[in-house]
């Protein structure tokens, strides 16, 4: 958004004595520019926001939100380049030396008619009014070098106590803007910090409103929860439940076996804990790769819960759950093979490494991908004796993975070869490969091109037997 150079600029905050630390913010010279020229004029600027919360960290700002006392007409008249991107809600966005940033003028908001967006919006005359419509108190800051920084809600404090609190009363705060619930609990995951309770309270009281929010607002607030804190999850099912309903059902299934020691949810936030690998498909893929032992869980005379075909039940969920939250088709399909398969372990040997990366069709990505979430689900039990099994395969398989070819377009021979040299059809020259390909893999020795020719000759000989059987089968099926 803004340009690469920046200069470092320090202010005490406002009312700080002289030896305490001073907040530094590392301002964009694009930035620092508009600043300024709103200043000359005689209309006040801060940076507000995130970009304020995340210097008091120590953390170097993504973007920068600017807000000021001058009305859109009063920026657009002062800048050469803007563009009056959301001028009804006051912000224009200003083009400084080829960067677009955002300017808005100082609003309070009222009549969210749809528990998300304002029905009205009004300007402000000061910063204090305009912080006082945000959403938790550690984001209701604002900085300029002149005044320092304003915080008349106390957000550098909860920052500093890792405190979530909502601005002013949190049940109205909720009720306005119900996407707020899920930022509040993840920024408590972000911060591995605490909500404070009449603020949590309030979402409880305001949950039901979650229903009307987009997945696509959504999805991203729940994969960063995933990502930071799992165990947040817990804390949240009823503001998830419009999304993921499985997740209360999974809370109120218990696996009595002597492999587990929490419930199906327990289990799947500890996984999520343990997991190495952490994207989009493996966050999802972990979070759902037991939802089906919630429908298979069968228990015996001795009080022994057992949970046949929860692969398969699991990846049904999953397909459908990750469809409805218009996740990428790639990686809905990628989630679902890997929750199909997380209970699979395979023996150390070449026709295993034939099956999972041939006849499944798995790349080095997702095999990588698959024994992170088997060491996860693993980590999660209360025996581990899986482990061994899992890491003799992982063993081989790092051994083997660049000795063979993978694929049919790696051997040393091709469609050509198996025209000039068989009278096969067009099918069977294609299953000719296929199977010299799963030769190859699992005998050595047979990666000259002259071996996959003696190969392909051979197995051609028997598919060409197959058809003149058939063949002869169907002459003999005629006359009958």
């Amino acid at each position: 958004m803004a340009d690469t150079q920046s200069r470092k600029t320090m202010q005490k905050t406002e009312g700080q004595k002289p030896e305490q630390t001073l907040l530094e913010i590392e301002v964009p010279e694009a930035i620092e520019r508009i600043i300024s020229r709103l200043e000359n004029a005689g209309y006040q600027a801060f940076l507000v926001g995130g970009c304020v919360r995340d210097s008091l960290l120590g953390l170097t700002p993504k973007d920068f939100d600017l807000t000021t006392s001058a009305k859109p007409e009063e920026v657009i008249s002062l800048f050469e380049r803007t563009v009056p991107t959301g001028i009804k809600h006051g912000t224009v966005t200003v083009i400084e030396d080829g960067n677009p940033v955002e300017v808005t003028t100082f609003r309070t908001e009222s009549d969210y008619a749809d528990h998300r967006h304002p029905g009205q919006v009004h300007f402000a005359s000061t910063i204090e009014e305009d912080l006082s419509r945000r959403d938790l108190t550690i984001n209701a800051m604002a900085w300029s070098e002149k005044t320092g920084l304003k915080d008349p809600f106390g957000g550098q404090t909860d920052l500093k106590n890792r405190l979530i609190r909502a601005v002013g009363d949190p049940d109205v705060r909720f009720e306005e803007d119900a996407l707020r619930m899920f930022r509040a609990y993840r920024f408590a995951a972000r911060l591995h910090g605490t909500i404070d309770p009449k603020t949590e309270q309030a979402i409880h009281h305001q949950a039901h409103l979650t229903k009307v929010l987009a997945v696509e607002r959504v999805v991203p607030e729940v994969e960063e929860i995933l990502d930071t804190d799992p165990w947040m999850i817990a804390r949240m099912l009823d503001v998830l439940h419009p999304f993921l309903p499985q997740l209360e059902a999974m809370k109120n299934t218990p696996q009595n076996t002597p492999y587990h020691y929490a419930d199906v949810l327990g289990h799947t936030l500890d996984a999520l804990k343990f997991l190495d690998i952490r994207n989009q498909t493996t966050l999802w893929a972990a979070l759902l790769h037991d939802a089906g032992k919630v429908e298979v869980r069968t228990t015996d005379e001795n009080g022994r819960d057992h949970f046949k075909h929860h692969e398969q039940a699991s990846a049904r969920i999953a397909k459908k759950v990750l469809a409805d939250l218009k996740l990428p088709v790639k990686v809905q399909k990628e989630a679902v093979r890997l929750i199909l398969d997380h209970d699979t372990f395979y023996a150390p040997r070449l026709e295993s490494l034939y099956k999972l990366r041939v006849i499944k069709g798995y790349d080095d990505r997702l095999v990588q991908w698959l024994f992170a979430l088997q060491k996860a689900d693993i980590r999660a039990h209360a025996m581990q004796e899986r482990m061994e099994t899992r890491q003799k395969f992982i063993d081989f398989y790092e051994q083997e993975k660049e000795r063979h070819p993978w694929s049919v377009r790696d051997l040393k021979i091709n469609g050509k070869d198996v025209a000039e040299l068989t009278s096969l059809q067009r099918a069977d020259r294609a299953e000719a490969l296929r199977e010299v390909l799963h030769q190859v893999i699992v005998q050595p020795g047979k990666d000259t091109r002259e071996a996959q020719l003696t190969l392909l000759k051979s197995i051609a000989r028997k598919l060409e037997g197959h058809a003149r059987a058939d063949a002869k089968q169907g002459r003999r099926g005629q006359r009958k």
